[in-house]
């Protein structure tokens, strides 16, 4: 089997996601491949088993595995490898600032067929080894999205080879113990930015560990023990007008971008670096694609693990997600609002109201409830969204019974005038009950003899000619057959066929297998 066409089941296995292979290998019929995106590797996982080639019937066994392969930890670094590497680094380095961005470094185009994960140590020091002699000027490095779970690399680099490096972005990783950080010691740098991380520690841990930092972002902020206050703290209700103006302007601002897709990418810069976005929306409206993406109903049924994936977290994985939600057009003078908590430098309140949805299958009415967590920016004295909550609701109308009987009796007293008035005008009389005839019998058999004589003679039936033969319908179906009587009817067992493909096709959804074959793509057609 090609590979080509291997590919092209596994993308329309993970559709609508994106399918991004990494190091893809094969022995004959075996091969291996990398992911590095959770909902494609969780929609894999769950259709491992559904797995066909296209253009024919043949299954592909897949199994997905946590963690890094074999023959990744037991790689050789060529001078292949070197010369792909340094060709990357070329074109991720800005001269005018002295910035080297690395972010998802193992899908660099550069790379081409080498697989570099920074997140094994001997790819982090073999990468850093060609930063100090391609790029020695570097100020600043960022390793954001490399899943890395350890910085020893740093320690083994010598002092001096990294002289110019003063800021160090190790943003949205996998590094979770403290101690690791002591492995910077020995960079001369002066500002870290750590968020997305395990070591959201207090700022006075990492500060011991790295006195020469000057400015830390991404860790939760210094704790003075004489602030401290271990009663409740005093929260300031949403009862006086400036906050009741903060919220309508807010929700007026948000709103203007909100309601039109084309322009959701604009609020980007309104969500908070480490922002999260959670949609709830019932199982009945799975239908609309981009609900079934990101909801994260618990009483759907779904996996711990993708119910955690589809949690997008991040400006750009928020905004993203929100690009991908239907058209809807709120109702903002209906909306009612309900303030939680505000301090002066949290404020959290809930909208509710109701939005009509454009999708694919026409215009819906819908409830809604959303949860705003909003944080200021002491830097620039800005509120930006913590935290998004989003619960999308079907609209439930109350119907009374009495007036669905009237409106029943109405429509059937309507249909039957209808129907007499359009019998009447086709001269169709009513069928009345027969009548008892009270005549004797030898009467009545005598007076049918009579009627019989009176019959004129019948004409020869002459055969119809040839056109007419070509416009008249099909009489013998498929499968049809003759019974005693001489009618035909079409076989019991394909019309149970018939329906079972029916009910196939109605309650199929993206769980059933994805099959793509000839019949498909060149149909058969009666000419």
């Amino acid at each position: 089997v090609a590979d080509a066409y291997i590919f092209l089941s596994l993308k329309y296995l993970v559709m609508p996601e994106t399918l991004e292979l990494f190091n893809y290998k094969r022995n004959g019929s075996l091969g291996s491949f990398s992911l590095d995106n959770l909902l494609t590797a969780n929609r894999v996982k769950r259709l491992q088993t559904k797995l066909n080639l296209i253009f024919s019937c043949q299954r592909i066994q897949i199994r997905v595995i946590d963690g890094i392969p074999e023959h990744t930890l037991n790689a050789v670094i060529t001078s292949e490898f070197e010369a792909a590497a340094k060709d990357a680094l070329h074109s991720s380095y800005d001269d005018a600032t002295r910035t080297l961005n690395l972010s998802r470094f193992h899908a660099k185009p550069e790379l081409g067929v080498h697989f570099c994960p920074l997140y094994v140590d001997k790819f982090l020091v073999g990468v850093l080894r060609l930063i100090s002699k391609e790029t020695p000027q570097v100020s600043k490095i960022v390793l954001s999205d490399n899943y890395l779970c350890s910085l020893k690399p740093f320690s083994e680099i010598p002092n001096g080879l990294l002289a110019g490096l003063d800021c160090l972005d190790i943003s949205s990783n996998k590094i979770g113990d403290l101690r690791d950080l002591q492995h910077l010691a020995n960079l001369k740098l002066k500002s870290l930015i750590v968020q997305g991380n395990g070591v959201a520690n207090l700022k006075n841990d990492i500060l011991a560990i790295l006195p020469q930092l000057q400015n830390l972002q991404g860790c939760r902020q210094s704790q003075n023990k004489e602030n401290v206050s271990m009663g409740r703290p005093k929260l300031k209700l949403f009862g006086s007008a400036v906050p009741e103006n903060f919220v309508n302007t807010f929700i007026k601002d948000f709103y203007q971008f909100f309601d039109h897709p084309d322009q959701r990418s604009q609020l980007e810069q309104r969500y908070h670096e480490l922002a999260t976005f959670s949609l709830s929306v019932p199982d009945s409206m799975k239908h609309v694609l981009a609900y079934r993406l990101y909801n994260r109903n618990c009483k759907t049924p779904q996996s711990a693990f993708a119910r955690s994936a589809k949690l997008q977290v991040g400006p750009k994985a928020v905004v993203h997600a929100l690009g991908r939600l239907p058209k809807m057009e709120t109702y903002l003078q209906g909306v009612n609002v309900d303030g939680q908590m505000s301090t002066a430098h949290v404020r959290i309140f809930t909208i509710t109201g109701r939005f009509m949805e454009y999708s694919s299958t026409g215009r819906d009415l819908r409830n809604f409830q959303r949860s705003f967590v909003l944080e200021l920016q002491e830097s620039s004295s800005v509120w930006v969204i913590k935290n998004d909550m989003l619960c999308i609701i079907p609209l439930i109308e109350g119907k009374s019974v009495e007036r669905n009987i009237k409106a029943l009796s109405e429509s059937q007293v309507d249909s039957g005038l209808e129907m007499a008035a359009q019998m009447e005008k086709m001269n169709i009389k009513m069928a009345t009950p027969p009548l008892i005839s009270t005549i004797p019998k030898s009467l009545r058999e005598e007076t049918i003899l009579k009627k019989i004589k009176a019959v004129p003679p019948m004409l020869p039936i002459q055969p119809p000619e040839l056109n007419e033969l070509e416009n008249m319908p099909r009489l013998i179906l498929r499968g049809a057959r003759s019974h005693s009587n001489n009618q035909l009817l079409p076989d019991k067992n394909d019309i149970s066929e018939l329906e079972k493909e029916i009910d196939d096709t109605l309650l199929t959804d993206d769980s059933d297998e994805l099959i793509i074959n000839e019949d498909v793509l060149f149909a058969e057609c009666d000419l």
